[in-house]
């Protein structure tokens, strides 16, 4: 699921889908910064140094993301699910968020 759905989604739960679409883009970057961060946090968190070298040598040499993409494959066989967590995770926070607002 694409973090800019899942930011739609909440926005449609809460009844604030009217908001402007210059304000929807600005919402939807952050919403991507922060759930990419945060899987970037995750993956950095489980490799080894070794792994991280090679990763980061993977990721400094352009054009070559099927060696990326394998690369996490191998590393990550469950990176679908750890997508899907950090996105849940995400959205469940924000819900509480909008729940507390709510609140106020």
């Amino acid at each position: 699921m694409e973090p800019a759905m899942t930011l739609k989604n909440i926005l449609e739960e809460r009844g604030l889908e009217h908001i402007e679409s210059a304000e929807l883009d600005r919402l939807f970057d952050a919403a991507n910064s922060i759930i990419h961060g945060r899987l970037q946090l995750r993956i950095l968190g489980a490799l080894s140094t070794d792994d991280k070298e090679h990763f980061f040598s993977l990721l400094d040499r352009k054009g070559h993301d099927e060696e990326i993409d394998a690369f996490l494959k191998q590393k990550f066989p469950d990176l679908c699910d750890a997508i899907a967590t950090v996105i849940s995770e995400y959205k469940e926070e924000v819900a509480e968020q909008m729940r507390i607002l709510n609140a106020l």
